[in-house]
């Protein structure tokens, strides 16, 4: 996911991933694949089985400002 006001640095640890209504314990870290465009990146070690699956991810700036996504997946 990649949070877009330029250059706004995150704090992973109050970053949330939570799938299908319930919080994931997830090593959160970010990249900077360009100065334009810093990149989060959430991995847990829980495999998921095939299914359907609704994500929230709620980023949360230095600032105090939060930007929230969600979307669902259907992996077979």
């Amino acid at each position: 996911m990649a949070y877009l006001p330029l250059g706004a640095p995150v704090v992973p640890s109050r970053c949330r991933l939570i799938v299908n209504g319930r919080p994931q314990v997830a090593r959160i870290s970010w990249t900077t694949l360009s100065p334009a465009q810093p990149i989060l990146i959430f991995s847990w070690r829980a495999p998921y089985p095939p299914g359907a699956y609704r994500y929230h991810v709620k980023v949360v700036a230095r600032g105090g400002k939060t930007a929230a996504a969600e979307w669902t997946y259907a992996y077979r």
